[in-house]
């Protein structure tokens, strides 16, 4: 089973403990073993970090940072990055827009930190629901 993540850009330090139970459930109980993020903001360096230090009691995980643009040297999380095929001909300012897609469509789950309606986050939560992904608000 695999999740991605979906949230705002801005810092919220109130949701780590809520992710960190979120994300060992999943693992523990769901037996999601696959994660995708983002790069671009607090919420998904959150989950890469939270991600990344329970592989420690979980060596069976795999997770990747998924790229919206492609990588000009060194991004900053080791070797666990992908870059979607085909997003290298989606224009620069639709790359985040096409990346998030790309997650939630390989995804199963979708935890989601949406916290006002006028965002694009609420957007991509919108697209999983249309798209019947097991949604996880937090």
């Amino acid at each position: 089973m695999t999740c991605c993540f979906i949230g705002h850009k801005e810092r919220d330090i109130n949701v780590f403990t809520s992710l960190l139970f979120t994300i060992s459930k999943l693992i523990e109980v769901d037996c999601v073993d696959n994660f995708y993020m983002g790069n671009n903001g607090w919420f998904d360096r959150t989950c890469f970090n939270i991600v990344r230090s329970l592989r420690k009691y979980n060596p069976h995980i795999k997770y990747n940072v998924v790229l919206a643009y492609y990588p000009d040297g060194i991004v900053g999380y080791e070797d666990n990055t992908i870059y979607p095929e085909g997003l290298e001909l989606v224009p620069k300012r639709f790359a985040i827009k096409k990346r998030n897609e790309w997650m939630i469509d390989h995804s199963d789950y979708v935890v989601c930190h949406v916290t006002h309606n006028f965002s694009n986050a609420h957007k991509f939560r919108e697209y999983a629901k249309r798209k019947n992904k097991i949604i996880i608000d937090i």
